[in-house]
């Protein structure tokens, strides 16, 4: 007979490791050296309520299916009232519930969700029923952290909601979290819940081992939860709909249902089409409409921003053209000031307060805006596909939309904090990329075109600056990385690969530096979501350790040609005259790792096309593609 207990805690369960705990008496050797709390402690607490409320799901169930057997007629007698109900409430109700059950409801891809969340991070079992949100309501500064957690990575980017309105919904927690009667009961309840599972998904996903009772939940438990009510509360069109639904597009980026979100953001989209959000005021707002004024513009450039950024990774058309948009940009005003009369001051009276130079809790985000727009712009000019252009005709574009990105950059103001200098040199170099990636493909000839070449040698830069940054950014406290990041990324060091096997770009200490902190960027990446192992990670080393054998070999075969110091080529030094373009940046030095006789095919076609299809190496199949693509176009010329 085996002596192995019949009882484990969640924690030795997930890694298959013997539990020496004892049910509601000792916790395990594990739990305890790690520093966490041993779910075995509370055996008996689970176990009776895990019974309570599959008997009471049973009772919800029978009496469902006793009322409905009955007799048939009842349920023709109910529904009635209750699509009556909506529809007073709007003429969109139905047909509104219906679109948005469209974007969210069933896909194939949603049999691949559990692969997202690490094993380290996963709560115990899913329970019948809603959460139970007692530690939550008990435990103030738990909610507090999740909270700060959200609004951290979310506000800068994407201010449709003040903070003070979220930390005022958690101190009345208990009355929110409350079964609504009203549909702004609803609402609250929706955004404090909505706000506590994207909180909970990026404290989960930076610190699996240091989560003490944060395991405890589930954040796609929390946002099923608050799903609920999103029905009832999109049958009215206004401006609390749209930012439910922002909300539930930012917890997508970081969720296994990233590959439904393009529906989504047009969804959000029309909805401030048909709020006219995207028009500019007729006329002078009177003073006790300025806050409501201000919102607007918040809301709808949110939802500009996320919807364009999502269009250009997933390759689609744009859901609406900026020839329609004429609203103006966010008041570069700080949060805190909500009251009428003192934004009136700022606005009407001293609107020097609010100038370019000036640095509020809302530049972040009127910079992004202002760069998503050029990112449009890019989108709509360099990627049309309903004319081909000869390489003239492509380096005239890239230039005047180059001058612009360079604009953007310049006008920058100071900032003061380390994350928002990196935030805004990374938004630079991922437009840049995409500016200039088209002028990489083998096909086009620029070594004949001084300005062809200067333009490719910024877009290597732009990717192994991206790869820099990817590794710096993972290494912040409160950064939690969107799916968007994670493409980015592997395509930006795929890019630089295929530079180098075209003979584009030299094997240097620079590039080697970049391709290295893109592997140990990916590694991590790969810890906490072990879905990209496979398809990113473990990919991208194939292709990496046999890029670095073959760089290898040639520069053991040819050590006379090139002699490198402090990262210049001393013996291919460009002319004075020539010298400005060809300026190199200087990174850390890094020694390169033993190459791995690792199989790779010598046909650039097929890399060429992992960097213009955004797809992994050596995935084959449909499934295995939109697994990974999240639903992008795989004809898509990036």
């Amino acid at each position: 007979m085996s002596n192995r207990s019949r009882f484990a805690c969640e924690r030795c369960k997930r890694s298959k490791r013997k539990c020496d705990g004892i049910p509601d008496v000792k916790g395990c050797t594990v739990c305890r050296k790690a520093g966490l709390e041993c779910s075995i402690l509370h055996h008996q607490e689970q176990t009776a309520k895990y019974i309570a409320q599959l008997e009471a799901k049973i009772k919800y169930l029978e009496s469902n299916a006793h009322s409905e057997t009955a007799d048939p007629t009842l349920k023709l007698v109910s529904n009635p009232p209750r699509v009556k109900e909506r529809a007073e409430k709007s003429p969109f109700g139905p047909s509104l519930s219906f679109i948005f059950r469209r974007a969210l409801d069933g896909s194939p891809l949603n049999e691949y969700q559990d692969k997202f969340v690490p094993e380290a991070l996963e709560s115990p079992p899913s329970k019948t029923g809603p959460p139970d949100y007692t530690r939550l309501i008990e435990d103030d500064e738990m909610g507090k952290r999740l909270i700060e957690s959200c609004m951290k990575l979310m506000f800068s980017r994407f201010p449709f909601l003040h903070r003070e309105y979220a930390y005022q919904l958690h101190r009345n927690r208990k009355e929110v979290l409350q079964t609504p009667e009203t549909r702004q009961d609803a609402i609250k309840r929706f955004a404090l819940l909505m706000i506590y599972a994207i909180g909970l998904r990026v404290t989960q996903m930076i610190k699996a081992e240091t989560l003490e009772g944060f395991t405890y939940y589930n954040a796609d438990d929390i946002y099923a939860d608050a799903s609920q009510d999103l029905e009832r509360i999109c049958a009215v069109v206004d401006i609390d709909a749209v930012r439910c639904l922002i909300l539930v597009a930012y917890f997508m980026l970081r969720s296994s249902r990233s590959h439904q979100i393009w529906h989504l953001c047009g969804l959000i989209i029309r909805l401030c089409v048909d709020l006219n959000l995207h028009r500019r005021e007729s006329g002078p707002v009177p003073i006790e409409e300025l806050h409501e004024s201000v919102m607007r513009r918040r809301v709808f450039w949110s939802a500009y921003v996320i919807e364009r950024s999502i269009c250009m990774h997933f390759g689609r058309p744009m859901c609406l053209s900026d020839y329609d948009i004429d609203a103006e940009l966010p008041y570069n005003i700080d949060d805190s000031v909500t009251d009428c009369h003192e934004l009136d001051d700022i606005i009407n009276k001293h609107p020097e307060k609010m100038g370019p130079t000036v640095i509020t809790d809302m530049t972040v985000g009127i910079c992004l805006i202002q760069l998503r727009r050029i990112d449009s712009v890019i989108q709509h000019s360099i990627y049309r596909v309903d004319q081909e252009r000869d390489i003239v005709t492509l380096l005239k574009d890239i230039g005047v939309m180059y001058e612009r990105v360079q604009q953007w950059k310049n006008d920058l103001p100071a900032f003061d904090e380390e994350h928002n200098q990196l935030f805004m040199t990374l938004l630079y170099h991922k437009t840049m990329r995409i500016l200039l990636v088209p002028l990489i493909s083998k096909d086009i000839e620029v070594s004949s075109s001084p300005e062809a070449q200067f333009f490719v040698d910024q877009c290597v830069k732009s990717c192994g600056t991206i790869c820099l940054l990817a590794k710096r950014l993972i290494q912040l406290e409160w950064y939690c990385h969107s799916f968007i990041a994670i493409h980015t990324l592997f395509v930006s060091a795929m890019t630089l690969i295929y530079c180098l096997l075209t003979g584009r770009l030299e094997w240097t200490v620079e590039i080697s530096t970049c391709l290295q902190s893109c592997s140990t960027a990916l590694f991590v990446v790969g810890e906490r979501m072990p879905f990209t192992k496979s398809f990113l990670r473990d990919a991208y080393e194939r292709v990496l350790n046999k890029t670095m054998e073959q760089m290898s070999k040639k520069d053991t075969n040819n050590k006379t040609k090139n002699y490198r110091i402090g990262g210049i080529n001393v013996l291919d030094k460009p002319t004075e005259l020539e010298f400005p373009l060809f300026q190199e940046q200087k990174y850390s030095e890094l020694d390169l790792n033993e190459s791995l006789n690792t199989p790779i095919l010598n046909d650039f076609d097929e890399l060429w096309q992992i960097i213009s299809d955004q797809r992994p190496f050596g995935i084959e199949g449909n499934v295995a593609l939109n697994e990974f693509n999240y639903g992008l176009d795989n004809g898509y010329q990036y």
